[in-house]
C-alpha cells in the first residue's frame, strides 16, 4: 500500500465539489432563501470554463512531432524506462482531472506555480538562472528579493466592487475592462491575480497587503492594478520583456499555444502535470485528504451535524385602555381589560383581566372583576376562573385534568345586584335627601378547551345596570319631593378569545401560534334622572298675599348616552423556527417592533438550516466521487503513471532541473495578469 501512497494522492484530486442543487422545501410556513454568497462553503463552488489538453500539446521528444492516440508515454529515470500508458489513456486521466477542477475554479494549468513554493530551499540558485534566461543582471535581481511570505492574501470574487453595468456586485463571467483596454471576466480576473500574488508571495512581495478588501469595496480594481504595477517595476523586470501585458488574460486559446510552446522546449511526458504538483493543487483547493487511506476501501465520510435550532418560546401581552365617561360628581362609568398570552413547544399560559364600574355623586363602586388564567403543557390542563362583585368574592373555581379540559358555559355566572347611596340637595330653600342606587346583574360565561398543545378560551364578563332614585325632604310643612326619569347607567358585555397551538407542518416543522381577539358591547348613561320639591310659597298679588304651591327641579344627569360595538384587540402571530407571520386589523407600532426583532431571528435560522443542507449536499457529492476512486484505478494509464516507490525522490532532481525553465514563463505570467 505504501507503494502506491503517491498515486492515490494522485487520484483523491477526483473529489471535488460541485455546487448542489438546493430546493426549497415547501413548508407551510414558508422558509426565506439564504444568500449563498456568504456561505464559506461558496469559495469552492466558482466553476470555470472547461479546456481540455490536446495532442497537440504532447511532444516526443524523440520525433519531435505530436504524439498518436496510440503511442507510449515513456520517461527515464535513472537511466530506467517507466511507462505512463498510450498518449490517448494519459491525456484522457489528466482532462478528467481537469473537468473536474475547472468546477470549483481550478486548472492544473496552474499546477506549475508550485514549483516556485517546491524549490524554495534553492531559491538563490533559481533566481540566479532566473536571471540569465531574462538577461537581467542577477544582483539587480536578486537584492529585491525578501523572505517568503508564508500568509499570502488573496482576493475573492466577493472582494470587487460594483459593477458600473448592473449596479451590483461582480458576478463570475462579468466583464472587466483592464485599463490598457482589455477586457476579461471577472472569474478570470481573480484567478489570476491570485496565480500571481503566490508568485511574488514565494518572492516576499505582496502586492494586496495595503488593500481593504471589503464587500463590493470601491476601485479595488484600480488598486490592485497599480500595486501590481508598482511592484513589477520593482522587482526591475518591466524593461526586459515584451510580455508584462494584459493581451491574453482572456484567450483561452492562447494559453493552450503557450503550453504548446512550453511544452516544445523541454521532455512533454514530463512537463504534463506531475502527481506532485497535481498533489500540490489539490492542497491549495483545500480538498481535504484521508489520513491512511486504503484502496479500495473506501474512507469514511460523515455527515454533517445539524445545528440545534432554537427553541420556539413567545410571549405577548395586549391591554385595553378601555373608557371613562360621565361626570364623576354624579353618574361616571369605566371599564379596561388586559390579555397575556405565552407559548413554547413544552408549555401554553393565558391570563385575562376585565373589569367595569361607576361612580354615583364621587363614590367608586366596583362592580365586576372577572379574571381567568389557564395553563396546558407537560403538567396537565388547570385553570382558574374569579368573579368580584363590589369587592367581594362571589365565584371561584379550579378546573385541573391531566389531559384535556372543555367548557360550554355561557352562563357560568350570574348574580342579581341592588345598592344604593343617600346624597343631600338643596331645591330652593329646600333640602332634599336622594336616595340613588343601582339594580341590575352581573355574569360570567366560559366556553373552549385545553389541550396538551393548545389553549383556546372565550372568557364573556358583562353587567347589566340602571339607576334608581328615592327623595325625602329635611324639613316639614313640605306638601312632597321626588326623583323622576330613568337611566341606565352601564350595560356592559365583553368578550375576550386567547388562544395559544403547538403544530407541525409536513415536513414535520413546528410551530405556534398565538391568537388574541375581543370585542366590547357598552351601553351607558342613557338617559335622564331630576329630583323636584313641592313647598308652600306666600306670592303677593296687588299687595295681598297669597299662599301658592310651587315645585322645582334639580337635574341629576341629562344624556343621550353612548352605545358602541367595538374590537378592542386583533392580534395574531405564527412563527416556525425559520419565519415569522404577523396578521390583524388592530396592529400598533410596538407589534412591528417586535416582529422585526423575531423576523431577524429566524432569518438567521433560516441561513443555518441552509448551511447544513448544503453541507449535506456536498458530501453526499463527495461519497459519490469516492467510488469513482475504484474505477481509475483500473485504468491502465492509471496503474502505471507511478511503478515504483520511491519515484518522488527519484525524480525529484530531474522534475527541478526541467522545473526551472519554467521560472522564466512564470514570472512573465505576472505581465499577462
Amino acid at each position: 500500500m505504501k507503494k502506491r501512497y503517491l498515486f492515490y494522492m494522485l487520484i483523491l484530486t477526483n473529489i471535488v465539489l460541485s455546487r448542489p442543487e438546493s430546493k426549497s422545501q415547501d413548508y407551510e410556513v414558508n422558509q426565506p432563501t439564504a444568500d449563498l454568497e456568504n456561505l464559506e462553503l461558496v469559495e469552492h463552488l466558482n466553476a470555470i470554463p472547461y479546456l481540455p489538453f490536446t495532442y497537440d500539446a504532447s511532444i516526443n521528444p524523440v520525433t519531435k512531432i505530436p504524439y498518436r492516440p496510440e503511442e507510449s508515454i515513456q520517461i527515464e529515470i535513472d537511466g530506467i524506462k517507466k511507462n505512463l500508458g498510450t498518449a490517448k489513456e494519459y491525456l484522457d486521466f489528466l482532462n478528467l482531472q481537469e473537468k473536474r477542477y475547472s468546477a470549483v475554479g481550478k486548472s492544473l494549468r496552474d499546477a506549475d506555480v508550485f514549483s516556485l513554493h517546491k524549490l524554495k530551499d534553492n531559491t538563490e540558485r533559481i533566481i540566479e538562472d532566473h536571471a540569465k534566461n531574462m538577461k537581467i543582471p542577477y544582483e539587480i535581481l536578486k537584492d529585491k528579493i525578501r523572505p517568503r511570505i508564508e500568509k499570502c492574501t488573496l482576493i475573492e470574487l466577493k472582494d470587487l466592487q460594483v459593477n458600473e453595468k448592473t449596479r451590483a456586485l461582480f458576478k463570475q463571467f462579468d466583464q472587466i475592462v483592464i485599463n490598457n483596454g482589455v477586457i476579461v471576466t471577472a472569474n478570470e480576473f481573480v484567478r489570476k491575480i491570485n496565480q500571481q500574488q503566490k508568485i511574488l508571495c514565494s518572492l516576499g512581495l505582496d502586492m494586496l497587503r495595503d488593500i481593504q478588501m471589503t464587500r463590493g469595496s470601491t476601485k479595488i480594481i484600480d488598486e490592485i492594478l497599480a500595486n501590481r504595477l508598482s511592484l513589477i517595476k520593482e522587482l526591475g523586470i518591466s524593461g526586459y520583456s515584451d510580455d508584462f501585458n494584459f493581451t491574453t488574460i482572456n484567450l483561452p486559446t492562447k494559453n493552450l499555444d503557450e503550453i504548446k510552446n512550453d511544452i516544445e522546449k523541454s521532455v512533454k511526458a514530463l512537463e504534463l502535470p506531475s502527481p506532485e504538483m497535481i498533489y500540490k493543487l489539490s492542497k491549495e483547493s483545500s480538498l481535504k485528504i484521508p489520513e491512511e487511506l486504503q484502496i479500495p476501501d473506501l474512507p469514511e465520510i460523515r455527515s454533517p451535524i445539524q445545528q440545534k435550532r432554537m427553541d420556539l418560546d413567545l410571549k405577548k401581552r395586549k391591554e385595553w385602555k378601555g373608557f371613562d365617561w360621565g361626570n364623576r360628581k354624579t353618574f361616571n362609568t369605566y371599564a379596561n381589560a388586559w390579555l397575556e398570552i405565552r407559548s413554547s413547544e413544552r408549555e401554553m399560559e393565558c391570563s385575562a383581566e376585565g373589569k367595569g364600574g361607576a361612580y354615583l355623586f364621587n363614590k367608586e363602586y366596583n362592580i365586576l372583576y372577572g379574571f381567568g388564567q389557564f395553563y396546558a403543557g407537560t403538567r396537565g390542563v388547570r385553570g382558574n376562573s374569579q368573579v368580584r362583585v363590589l369587592g367581594y368574592d362571589v365565584f371561584n373555581k379550579n378546573f385541573e385534568e391531566t389531559s384535556s379540559l372543555q367548557w360550554n358555559a355561557p352562563d357560568l355566572y350570574n348574580q342579581a345586584i341592588d345598592f344604593s347611596y343617600e346624597a343631600k340637595f338643596m331645591i330652593g330653600p329646600v333640602p332634599v335627601y336622594v336616595t340613588t342606587g343601582v339594580r341590575g346583574r352581573v355574569y360570567l360565561g366560559l366556553t373552549g378547551g385545553l389541550g396538551p398543545t393548545l389553549i383556546e378560551v372565550t372568557s364573556i364578563p358583562g353587567l347589566e345596570v340602571s339607576a334608581f332614585g328615592n327623595a325625602a325632604v329635611g324639613v316639614g310643612r313640605i306638601i312632597s319631593a321626588g326623583v323622576e326619569g330613568s337611566l341606565v347607567l352601564l350595560n356592559d358585555r365583553m368578550s375576550i378569545e386567547g388562544k395559544a397551538k403547538l403544530q407541525f407542518s409536513k415536513d414535520a416543522i413546528p410551530y405556534i401560534l398565538i391568537g388574541m381577539n375581543a370585542e366590547n358591547q357598552v351601553h351607558t348613561l342613557d338617559g335622564k334622572m331630576s329630583i323636584f320639591a313641592e313647598y308652600p310659597y306666600v306670592k303677593f298679588r296687588r299687595g295681598i298675599p297669597k299662599i301658592i304651591n310651587k315645585r322645582e327641579y334639580v337635574d341629576m344627569w341629562n344624556w343621550e348616552g353612548i352605545e358602541l360595538v367595538n374590537k378592542i384587540m386583533n392580534y395574531e402571530l405564527e412563527m416556525s423556527p425559520f419565519n415569522v407571520k404577523m396578521r390583524g386589523d388592530l396592529i400598533d407600532s410596538n407589534d412591528r417592533v417586535e416582529f422585526a426583532k423575531l423576523k431577524g431571528v429566524t432569518n438567521l435560522e433560516a441561513k443555518k438550516k441552509e448551511v447544513y443542507v448544503l453541507e449535506r449536499n456536498v458530501t453526499e457529492k463527495e461519497r459519490s466521487l469516492y467510488k469513482e476512486i475504484s474505477l481509475d484505478l483500473n485504468t491502465k494509464a492509471a496503474q502505471t503513471v507511478v511503478v515504483d516507490t520511491d519515484i518522488a525522490s527519484k525524480t525529484q532532481d530531474e522534475l527541478d532541473r526541467l522545473r526551472i525553465k519554467f521560472l522564466n514563463d512564470a514570472y512573465n505570467s505576472l505581465g499577462r495578469l
